[in-house]
């Protein structure tokens, strides 16, 4: 018969969860759901127990952790930096399902990063928990290759689900190990990437049109957008394209970086200090 592990999952997003909950071997003693995030939607709806948190509340879910019986604790999508110090024990395992291929991408926005900063690749990574962030040995990981038609609303979906893919291999490998397996530890520096402001605002005045296209693609969501800076307006723009259509960029050749040189529809085409970028979906700031 094989042992049963005491779990308590602390989070925000779904597919990690639902894959938790098909594992016979693990024993869901408490949930600590974000308020308002997709996982404490589900929850309610489905009529599970769990207790609702917001950042603002860190000093009274840490000691509701300190006080709570588990063998496993799962981290998936948690904004709060856990105590790992303080809550561990030789008997106990911390695991975190983080959206990004480890040791690329580690920090808060790793999904924002991989568009930012054009990536070839996104990925997920289950990974032991440790008291640096996101840099405990590696349980599991997987990744997909990452194209130009794939938009930040997207990706957010993709690497979502994904994630519930690669906890559950992770998860056979622990279960079949009897949690002896440690995993394997990173190596190299990768990446790390947190939103700081002024990441996600472009001056149409002063920049080229490939950082233009990424930080637009990179905060293409109607949740954040990007601020833009032209010759006569500020707007936040949520997608846009290039122009490469040989006829458009002669015909507005002499525009001045920053200017609106046609309004259609509305879409916009700017001109910024190397081309055209065809502004697609935009509002007023």
């Amino acid at each position: 018969m094989s042992q049963t592990f005491r779990v308590a999952f602390i989070g925000n997003r779904t597919a990690v969860w639902k894959q938790c909950a098909q594992f016979s071997e693990l024993q869901i003693e408490r949930v600590f759901a974000v308020e308002d995030s997709f996982l404490a939607k589900h929850l309610a709806a489905s009529g599970t127990p769990f207790t609702p948190f917001k950042v603002a509340d860190k000093k009274a879910i840490f000691a509701e952790l300190h006080a709570c019986s588990f063998d496993v604790l799962i981290s998936n999508g948690c904004p709060l930096k856990l105590p790992i110090d303080q809550l561990a024990d030789q008997r106990r395992v911390f695991l975190n399902v983080h959206p990004s291929y480890l040791p690329w991408l580690k920090g808060i926005h790793p999904i924002n990063g991989a568009l930012l900063f054009d990536e070839s690749f996104a990925g997920a990574t289950m990974h032991f928990m440790d008291q640096g962030i996101d840099t405990g040995p590696i349980v599991y990981q997987d990744r997909f290759e990452l194209t130009p038609d794939v938009d930040l609303g997207l990706l957010y979906r993709l690497l979502f689900d994904f994630e519930g893919a690669v906890f559950s291999e992770g998860m056979k490998l622990l279960v079949d190990s009897n949690f002896r397996y440690r995993g394997i530890t990173q190596t190299g520096a990768g990446s790390y990437y947190s939103r700081k402001p002024g990441d996600a605002e472009v001056n149409f005045c002063k920049m080229q049109a490939v950082p233009i296209l990424n930080r637009i693609r990179a905060f293409g969501v109607r949740s954040l957008g990007t601020k833009a800076t032209l010759l006569d307006r500020v707007i936040r723009i949520f997608e846009a394209q290039p122009i490469t259509n040989s006829h458009v960029l002669a015909r507005f050749s002499n525009g001045l970086p920053g200017q609106v040189m046609m309004e259609y529809e509305n879409k916009l085409l700017v001109r910024c200090v190397d081309g055209i970028v065809k502004v697609v979906l935009w509002d007023h700031v």
